[in-house]
């Protein structure tokens, strides 16, 4: 039972009412506002989702279409890839636009394009993964315009253990290129050692550059894998 009479609780409320309850009414409206915020942001990123994947589909129809060799297919992808980059620049989807450009970009013989595309995907903080394949896609386009420095850098970027045979390999073609063989071997050297850690299969063509070399690679199969 209350020490306190009914009156005394009432006269306890209207005090600590009027020392505090304007701060109790800012608190509970700014807590209003906020859910309301959060409700109409919920709703909103749902929305831009929905639209980013429907201009998505568009670009990946036009890309499609585009392998067939319609010029006017790459047309569209061109600027449906650009609309949908430029209402979503941040977004995962206009990564993969990026992606596709580039790859158009190269199809055509665009180095300079594909460069441009593949350092916007990276611009714009992708996934260690997406960000790994980017860094190997752009090092190898690097190497096409005879930049090996540049290509090296871009290969040594990687930091995903999964891509690692591939950078190392590719940190190989791009030592040959500047005529550095010591490098270049130790280079293949290490992605073979890297895929034989991984359990890997054995690449055939990775064989062939170190033959090339003079280096005769003894292959340990991923288990359940035939060497080549």
């Amino acid at each position: 039972m209350s020490h306190y009479s009914e009156e005394e609780q009432i006269e306890s409320l209207k005090a600590f009412w009027e020392d505090y309850g304007n701060a109790v009414l800012s608190l509970l409206l700014i807590a209003s506002v906020a859910f309301a915020g959060w409700r109409y942001w919920q709703v909103h990123q749902r929305k831009i989702q929905e639209e980013g994947a429907m201009h998505f589909q568009q670009v990946m129809m036009d890309y499609e279409q585009d392998q067939a060799g319609d010029a006017a297919h790459n047309t569209a992808l061109q600027s449906d890839a650009h609309k949908l980059i430029a209402s979503q620049p941040n977004s995962g989807y206009a990564n993969l636009a990026r992606w596709m450009l580039a790859r158009k970009a190269v199809d055509h013989g665009d180095l300079n394009e594909a460069t441009k595309q593949l350092n916007e995907v990276l611009a714009h903080t992708p996934d260690a993964q997406v960000a790994a394949l980017t860094h190997l896609r752009l090092a190898q386009v690097l190497l096409a315009q005879g930049q090996t420095e540049a290509a090296i850098k871009q290969a040594q970027a990687i930091t995903d253990p999964a891509y690692q045979a591939s950078s190392l390999e590719l940190q190989g073609d791009a030592w040959v290129q500047a005529k550095n063989l010591d490098k270049a071997h130790a280079s293949y050297q290490a992605a073979k050692d890297a895929l034989v850690a991984a359990k890997l299969p054995p690449r055939p063509l990775l064989n062939m550059k170190m033959a090339d070399l003079g280096i005769k690679p003894q292959d340990v199969p991923a288990q359940g894998v035939p060497a080549s």
